[in-house]
């Protein structure tokens, strides 16, 4: 099969290599979309290191067809449509047996510790599949298995009232996934914050209550009192140590942060904020697979909309020169999707 390949940061390299072989309790799937994630645009550029040694083919929002079974496999049929949860598990670790196997002590992630599916093909546990219907596409489905469950695995960690006030940082896809969840299914009034206009006219197209510029210069905590008066909770989507401060110092006494934008860099904590105000920080790690099949009905209802999340496609041939585009901010861009 064709597949695009890792070998360390600079472009992808294509070229063939062997068709998967699904051993038991596995599938082979025909890849027929899968999302660039800005992960892999970080990993390209050298800024982002997968776990695996390379060669590695990256790609983990994965959409396709099942081709052929492995021994023990009857829980899906050849030719049924699916996405895959990304992350293989081990189900036995502590972590696992409590529901929470995106913190697997084994887990693997699809393109950053196994071959991904920038290929023709892929195996995977047959459990990590999850039946997509014909009323949805693939490159839908590929958007649903990590910007739409990601973002709404953060969401829910808030436990959002009605009409309660959260603040969004970043209107990226993932942060765009947030507000529509959180104002359409949780019915919050969203307050999105961005640098890029275009992106902030999408916030209040996915719902947002009301949206603010983050000029680079200005501490924008004041701004977002004087919208609200009081914040209940904040979301972080960019990764930026700045940002991260601002999410924790908007809101009220009592207010939840969930960070989910990542970033190695150390940021400013004020010790008060979390003892004397009781504001709780916690961060989010990717989704649960039990998650996935409600967005599909959600999506599938038209209660969430992710199809204006795709704004490129390419081929695999022409992979490296969409993530230049991504890498560059050329073009106003949300999530490319590689079609096979």
């Amino acid at each position: 099969m064709k597949a695009a390949v890792y070998k360390g940061p600079g472009p992808l390299v294509l070229r063939e290599v062997a068709d998967p072989v699904p051993g038991a309790g596995e599938v082979l799937l025909k890849v027929k979309t899968c999302g660039i994630c800005h992960t892999d645009v970080a990993i390209v550029e050298g800024n982002y290191f997968p776990r695996h040694t390379p060669p590695l083919i990256l790609g983990h929002e994965v959409a396709g067809e099942v081709v052929a079974l492995g021994p023990g496999v009857d829980s899906v049929k050849e030719g049924e449509r699916v996405i895959v949860y990304q992350c293989l598990t081990c189900g036995q670790c502590p972590r696992c047996r409590e529901g929470r196997p995106n913190l697997c002590a084994e887990i693997k992630t699809l393109g950053l510790d196994i071959d991904g599916a920038y290929a023709g093909y892929l195996k995977v546990p047959a459990r990590n599949l999850i039946r997509l219907p014909a009323t949805i596409s693939f490159a839908e489905g590929s958007i649903i298995t990590d910007a739409l469950s990601t973002a709404f695995h953060a969401v829910s960690k808030l436990n959002l009232a009605k009409d309660e006030v959260v603040a969004i940082f970043g209107a990226g896809v993932l942060g765009l996934n947030a507000i529509q969840v959180a104002a359409r299914i949780y019915g919050a009034r969203v307050i999105a914050i961005d640098l890029e206009d275009w992106k902030l006219e999408m916030a209040l197209a996915k719902g947002a209550w009301q949206v603010l510029h983050a000029d680079k210069d200005r501490d924008i905590v004041p701004g977002l009192r004087s919208m609200a008066g009081e914040i209940d909770a904040a979301m972080e989507f960019i990764g930026n140590p700045r940002t991260y401060h601002q999410a924790i110092a908007s809101v009220r006494r009592g207010g939840r942060v969930v960070l989910v934008g990542a970033s190695v860099h150390p940021f400013p904590l004020e010790p008060l904020r979390l003892f004397k105000d009781e504001v709780n920080v916690t961060g989010s790690y990717a989704s649960l697979p039990g998650e996935i099949p409600y967005l599909i009905d959600l999506v599938e209802s038209r209660k969430l909309v992710v199809k204006d999340m795709v704004t490129h496609t390419c081929s695999l041939e022409k992979i490296n020169e969409t993530i230049t585009m991504l890498a560059r901010r050329s073009e106003k861009s949300l999530r490319a999707i590689v079609e096979m």
